[in-house]
């Protein structure tokens, strides 16, 4: 697992590294703080789980041999709680020998979604943020991100609907993974309002 603190919204300046928060107030001392990293939950989905202020404002990645096709990266998601502007999705082509650099599409629970690449500690945004009618809005909706690569090419789909092609060589990788995000202290509410989201 790899942390790293990328403020990523569909309004507003999109990947901004910041300073990490520390020390915040707790509406209910009595509510316990946990974190659940990567674990397989009941319903059959890889659950990342937090409650806890020192995690504010940091993203969280998981990368994994691809077990689909040659050349295709895909992968199902859904938010179970969490602000609803912070970004989740799919990494894809992440590179075999050098850490750190891969593509990734996000997606927010309000039907965002926006394309980037990590290469390095530099990020790009490759498609800016827009409201995309081919996803399924609201918290628990799961949605399908699939990705394919012909050459330099890559054909993005959500939920088996292309809506956008790139074409770009900068990292060649084949491994896929999950990506998600925790949100500044102003916009999540820990521990009362957990970071709940899932993968498969």
């Amino acid at each position: 697992m790899t942390n790293r603190k990328l403020l990523a919204k569909p309004l507003g300046l999109l990947l901004v590294f910041g300073m990490m928060l520390v020390g915040c107030d707790t509406e209910d001392e009595n509510l316990a703080i946990s974190t659940i990293e990567w674990e397989l939950a009941e319903d059959g989905f890889t659950r990342w789980y937090t409650n806890d202020p020192q995690y504010y404002d940091y993203y969280f990645w998981l990368l994994n041999e691809n077990p689909n096709e040659l050349n295709t990266y895909e992968i199902e998601c859904k938010k179970i709680s969490g602000d609803k502007n912070r970004a989740y999705g799919m990494i894809f082509g992440a590179s075999n020998s050098v850490g750190n650099r891969f593509y990734c599409v996000s997606i927010t629970v309000e039907g965002y979604h926006c394309v980037w690449m990590q290469n390095g500690n530099m990020n790009e945004i490759i498609k800016n943020w827009s409201l995309s009618g081919k996803l399924y809005n609201g918290y628990n909706k799961t949605n399908r991100i699939k990705v394919t690569k012909a050459g330099t090419k890559y054909t993005v789909y959500l939920n088996n609907n292309q809506v956008c092609q790139f074409d770009d060589d900068t990292i060649n990788g084949d491994r896929i993974g999950y990506f998600l995000a925790v949100d500044l202290e102003t916009d999540e509410s820990f521990p009362n309002s957990p970071v709940d989201v899932r993968f498969k």
